[in-house]
């Protein structure tokens, strides 16, 4: 059985809701609308069809600028050294002389030709009766004497050249007495 629809009271607080068609008051329908509410906005017009632009053909080639060659080389400018030492100003004391690197001092010859003629000699100078260690001593002496005050490098590998050309020298003296005492024994042992 159906109730007659009673229209809502000002006082009641869904009235603003709407009423179905039932006349049961349900917040899912759309409030009643007002004659005197202006119309709904239109959607935006779709703009009639625009052709493409006609082709347009790409621009004429430009060719680069012309090569421009760099600026002249300018040399840097020549450094100015200082003076060793600035004015003296009475009462003042004088200035420290600046620490610098000392000059190198120059290698000996005859230590390097004794150092290589040494390892030459230890090497092979059994083969050729000595003769590399001989020269190992004697240039080893040469260089020895020369680096002895100071002014000339290379002290230690006149030394390592003296040993080396001693031990060579030692070994082909005992390879010479081996061939020969060998050779001896052989004779003798043989009855010859």
């Amino acid at each position: 059985m159906s109730h007659p629809a009673t229209p809502p009271s000002p006082d009641d607080p869904t009235a603003s809701l709407g009423a179905n068609q039932d006349g049961h008051t349900n917040s899912v329908d759309p409030p009643p609308a007002d004659p005197t509410a202006a119309p709904p906005p239109l959607p935006p017009a779709i703009p009639a069809y625009q052709p493409p632009p006609a082709y347009q053909p790409p621009p004429a080639y430009q060719p680069p600028p012309a090569y421009q060659p760099p600026p002249a080389y300018q040399p840097p400018p020549i450094y100015q050294t200082p003076p060793a030492y600035p004015p003296q100003f009475p009462g003042y004391p004088p200035p420290y002389m600046p620490f610098g690197m000392p000059a190198a001092r120059p290698t000996s010859n005859w230590s390097v030709a004794s150092l290589v003629l040494g390892i030459f000699g230890l090497l092979i100078g059994w083969c050729v009766l000595g003769i590399p260690c001989i020269l190992a001593v004697v240039f080893g002496h040469l260089g020895l004497n020369e680096t002895k005050d100071g002014a000339k490098a290379g002290r230690g590998m006149g030394i390592a050249g003296l040993v080396l050309g001693y031990v060579g020298l030692a070994l082909a003296v005992l390879w010479f007495l081996d061939s020969v005492f060998s050779q001896a024994a052989f004779e003798f042992l043989n009855g010859r």
